[in-house]
């Protein structure tokens, strides 16, 4: 039922008291924590922490050569506590961020130790308006008695429009960084099956795993500036990306 779905929170650099934690774990004893920090948190008081964001603990991926890691698997994952949901909090992606960034968030974290990005605003665009009509400010600043600080939630991935919210470039950018990642993970859920693999045949799960490799060293090069995207052969990548993982699609697993 629901209740094994539940979360409380959000803790954050500020632990609740143990009186908090006592209290939610009286009234929902088997709901675990969320977390919205600069550290990775593995519990609040003695409840386990079932959804984590972090700013400084993120770990993108070595050079595949070294090693590499699928963040996606979750609970496969040496370096997470089982059940965790672990994200990065890319805090600052706001406007002055490029828009390439966007667009290698999703795949940058999930080869490193996180099962994406999380806790990034939607509609949080400034809603302040300078003498000029200018808007200016965040939505975080609108409240200052709930201010996070350096947790604020200051990024928009939205716009204001004149009947609601409407997409941005940002948004898509993202959103074409999510479809990549699944089409990424259904690769490597057959490279990592060694009956699929099999079937699969080594010469051609080695290819495979060569132009992941590729889009590995792609997401680390730049990591503060990614605008070499834009004539990378990025549109060439992504084109044997998606027809990759129609071909593994079809690959039967093994009994």
């Amino acid at each position: 039922g629901l209740e094994k779905s539940m979360m409380v929170g959000i803790g954050g650099d500020v632990r609740p008291l143990k009186q908090q934690v006592d209290f939610w774990k009286s009234v929902l004893p088997e709901a675990t924590w969320v977390s919205h920090s600069h550290a990775f948190v593995r519990k609040m008081g003695d409840v386990p922490v079932g959804y984590a964001t972090t700013v400084w603990m993120a770990a993108t991926a070595p050079d595949p050569e070294i090693g590499r890691i699928y963040g996606w698997r979750r609970d496969e994952h040496p370096n997470k506590p089982k059940g965790q949901a672990f994200a990065h909090y890319n805090r600052d992606m706001v406007f002055g961020h490029l828009l390439t960034e966007n667009r290698l968030l999703a795949e940058r974290n999930i080869t490193g130790n996180q099962v994406g990005f999380g806790r990034n605003g939607a509609d949080f665009w400034p809603v302040f308006k300078d003498h000029k009509g200018r808007r200016t400010g965040m939505l975080a600043n609108r409240y200052p008695e709930s201010n996070w600080a350096q947790l604020s939630v200051k990024t928009c991935l939205l716009a204001p429009g004149p009947e609601g919210a409407i997409s941005t470039v940002r948004w898509e950018m993202m959103v074409e960084s999510v479809q990549e990642c699944e089409a990424r993970i259904a690769i490597e859920k057959v490279l990592l099956d060694k009956s699929r693999r099999a079937k699969l045949g080594e010469e051609d799960a080695g290819k495979l795993q060569t132009m992941l490799d590729e889009r590995t060293r792609a997401c680390a090069w730049g990591w503060q500036n990614a605008g070499w995207l834009v004539s990378s052969g990025w549109q060439d990548r992504t084109a044997r990306l998606f027809a990759a993982a129609g071909t593994v699609a079809n690959t039967p697993a093994g009994k």
